[in-house]
Formats: C-alpha cells, structure tokens, sequence
C-alpha cells in the first residue's frame, strides 16, 4: 500500500490537472505529459526515460502498460500548442490508464 502511494498521489496530480485546466487544452496536455516523465523517472531507470520524447516517449509508455493507452494518441500531441479539448481528453485518460497499469513489481530494472 505504501509502496504505491505516488503513484495513487500522480493519480490525484492529474485530477487537480485536469480541473486547473479545462479551458486550456495545451497547459492540459504539457502539465500531464510533465507528470508523466516525473512518475516514469521514478519508476524507471533514468537512462531509458529521461531523453524520450514524442514517438519514442509514447512507445515507451505504451510498453510499461499492458493495454497500450497511448497508441492512438499523435506523437506531437503533447507538444502542440493548440490541441483540440477531445485530444486532450483522451491524452489524460491514457494517462490516468497508465497510472493504474503501473504496480509496485512492475518496475523495470
């Protein structure tokens, strides 16, 4: 329980997010990609996630979840500076499914 506690914390992150900004798709998207890099660098090592971005950064966190939530998602989504609502939507939803794949054992070594 107490070894998933930051993640249950991203969980709460992204939420706060996702309210903080439901008006402005690319802070939206830019603060949930920023947690996502926060929560892979802790999980994983440092020299497979710190240079990852776009396509990769994507590929990476479709292969740390068992569903893939990211591969529908465009490679420059997170980076776009005006982002449709819907796509941001779905970006934070990946997210939220990545979170939850995410479990105590699963880290990589």
């Amino acid at each position: 329980w107490r070894r998933r506690a930051h993640l249950r914390a991203a969980r709460r992150e992204l939420a706060a997010l996702r309210a903080r900004f439901a008006d402005d798709p690319a802070a939206l998207t830019a603060a949930t990609n920023a947690l996502l890099k926060r929560v892979a660098l802790a999980r994983y090592p440092r020299r497979e996630t710190a240079a990852l971005s776009g396509g990769r950064w994507l590929a990476f966190l479709d292969a740390t979840a068992p569903a893939q939530p990211f591969a529908a998602v465009p490679a420059t989504l997170p980076y776009e500076p005006a982002p449709a609502a819907g796509d941001a939507d779905a970006f934070c939803e990946a997210a939220e499914r990545w979170l939850r794949a995410q479990r105590a054992g699963s880290r990589a070594s």
